[in-house]
Formats: C-alpha cells, sequence, structure tokens
C-alpha cells in the first residue's frame, strides 16, 4: 500500500524509515520527511560524527 493510502487512512499512525530505505545523508532525511515520515532509522554503518553533522542539518 503506499504511503499516501496509509496517511488517507490512518492519519495518526507515525511512520517510521527503516535502514533498508538506506536513508544517510541530509537529502534524503529531508525527502522522506516531506513523506511524513516521522523517525528514520539511519544505516548502521554511519560513524557517530556523520549522525551528529545530519542531525544538525
Amino acid at each position: 500500500m503506499p504511503l499516501s493510502s496509509c496517511r488517507s487512512h490512518l492519519l495518526q499512525l507515525p511512520v517510521h524509515a527503516s535502514t533498508q530505505m538506506t536513508a544517510h545523508n541530509t537529502k534524503s532525511v529531508k525527502l522522506l520527511e516531506q513523506y511524513g515520515v516521522n523517525r528514520v532509522v539511519l544505516l548502521w554503518e554511519m560513524s557517530l560524527g556523520e549522525i551528529a553533522s545530519l542531525k544538525k542539518k
């Protein structure tokens, strides 16, 4: 079921993006945010420095 369909039927349901989405930079996280994703689980290969930098942006 596409995310837009989920949103129209389950408005209050939080949407999380798993590591399988391969979100690892500002561009990908902002795109997921535009689609209503509430939480992004970043790649486990990312360093703490990379995660901190991404969080600032």
